[in-house]
């Protein structure tokens, strides 16, 4: 069983940014998992753990070493989309 999670990160006119490190950081991870975004701004997470379909707590959220998000509670197959 696995839980994932989707980051998509867009310019001022609403487009997708290819190529933004992405890092979710957070004690139940382990530290940090550190994505790159592709063509249409998205970047993927997934990790393989046993979930009982509660939330994963994340510390923080980073886009290109800037932090976009503070302690957030992200569920299973969530999308969020950040604007830098």
């Amino acid at each position: 069983m696995s839980w994932n999670c989707s980051v998509r990160v867009v310019d001022d006119d609403d487009e997708g940014v290819s190529g933004a490190k992405v890092t979710l950081m957070g004690s139940l991870l382990g530290g940090y998992l550190s994505e790159y975004t592709d063509d249409d701004g998205w970047a993927e997470f997934e990790i393989d753990a046993k979930n009982d379909g509660s939330d994963w707590i994340l510390d923080n959220i980073y886009i290109n070493g800037e932090e976009v998000s503070g302690s957030v509670a992200v569920s299973d197959g969530e999308t969020m989309s950040f604007n830098i």
